[in-house]
């Protein structure tokens, strides 16, 4: 986005209820995800990433879960990830 990370984490965080707009978190520069299954795949990885963002690590997920996550995904052939 042009910006620094920090400031996209410090935003994230303020949201209390988790519903934070793509547009908060895409880059304007790139053009808008237009399809349903890109829309879903970036549901999904902005929700692990703001899961990996808990203070306590004990709450973050592991890799082994997060992987978990992916592969469910590339499962899906409704997906973009899927090969």
């Amino acid at each position: 986005m042009g910006k620094h990370p920090g400031d996209i984490i410090s935003r994230i965080q303020t949201h209390t209820d988790h519903s934070i707009s793509f547009v908060h978190l895409l880059d304007p520069r790139l053009s808008s995800p237009t399809s349903q299954g890109t829309l879903n795949d970036l549901s999904t990885i902005i929700k692990v990433a703001m899961s990996c963002l808990c203070a306590k690590p004990e709450y973050r997920p592991t890799m082994r879960s997060i992987a978990q996550v992916f592969e469910t995904e590339a499962d899906d052939p409704t997906t973009l990830l899927s090969p």
